[in-house]
């Protein structure tokens, strides 16, 4: 059941990285205007879930709550990683190669793998890295600085919450990391006059196309609903393994919507090397066969 639900964040989860390469693109002036937006759904959904939830205590609160400091940490490095990328399904790639910190760090943590789970996710990070090849070989510091950040941040994210799930429903996580991240999300606009200008200066631009980022925020919060549901009841390093699958899917949807006039005109192209890059999703489907095995 948990590789189920980790594939469906796979898929959410590209479908919003392409939007989101869009929107960085032909709508946001500043990459953290990207976390605003998480803010109304994740205040929604706190309220229509307040009354079916059951607080946990102070320590379990603190656990889930720094888990959604994580993730919206997480956010903030990939909204200006995303700045910088000359293509999604590239970044993503990279991106998806932090279950292999996850499981390093499982082994501290008790979570012992076998080893052919160890060669099934090694294969899925080794071939979500070759469909970013050339970037590597031409590597942007700043670009690479916040995306090894923003890798970080997703194993402690993924880690944290595999550790709080252990000992708390589901629901009574989801309320203090929602509060987190809605909280997380406010920080920069509330300590920083530049972000909070920016963002009221391009408020016009934003609010014509906010029934659409609502949508896609809905998107972006089933796919974490699902993703915590699967960490809940599955080995942190396996969920994560599958969860990286979403590079192929951004290459797959990215490559599909450039055919479509008015994306073509707003800055999406066409994915280099699409055949090779489709066959990598083989050895990652075989990784995926090891792992759940």
């Amino acid at each position: 059941m948990w590789f189920v639900f980790a594939l469906i964040y796979a898929v959410f989860i590209a479908i919003v990285i392409v939007f989101d390469r869009f929107i960085v693109t032909n709508i946001f002036t500043r990459p953290l205007q990207g976390l605003f937006i998480t803010i109304p759904t994740s205040v929604a959904v706190i309220l229509g879930l307040g009354p079916l939830i059951v607080w946990p205590e102070p320590r379990i609160f603190a656990l889930a709550f720094i888990s959604g400091f994580f993730l919206q940490a997480s956010q903030a490095c990939y909204f200006y990683a995303l700045d910088k990328a000359d293509e999604a399904g590239d970044m993503s790639a990279v991106e998806a190669t932090y279950p292999v910190i996850i499981a390093v760090a499982s082994i501290f943590l008790g979570n012992y793998l076998a080893f052919s789970e160890w060669i099934g996710i090694l294969i899925v990070v080794t071939a979500v890295m070759a469909l970013s090849w050339e970037r590597l070989k031409k590597p942007d510091l700043v670009y690479f600085g916040f995306l090894a950040a923003d890798v970080l941040f997703l194993a402690c994210h993924g880690l944290m919450a595999h550790h709080a799930l252990k000992e708390i429903p589901f629901l009574s996580f989801y309320g203090p990391y929602s509060i987190a991240i809605v909280l997380f999300g406010l920080l920069p606009f509330i300590v920083s006059k530049t972000e909070r200008h920016a963002l009221l200066d391009n408020w016009k631009n934003i609010r014509k196309v906010l029934p659409h980022l609502s949508l896609m925020e809905i998107a972006n919060i089933l796919g974490i609903i699902s993703a915590v549901y699967a960490l809940s009841i599955g080995h942190p390093a396996m969920v994560t393994a599958v969860m990286t699958t979403y590079p192929a899917m951004v290459f797959i949807f990215g490559a599909l919507l450039v055919k479509i006039p008015f994306f073509r005109a707003h800055g999406f192209e066409p994915v280099e090397n699409i055949y090779r890059k489709l066959a990598i999703t083989f050895v990652i489907a075989g990784g995926l066969g090891l792992i759940v095995i």
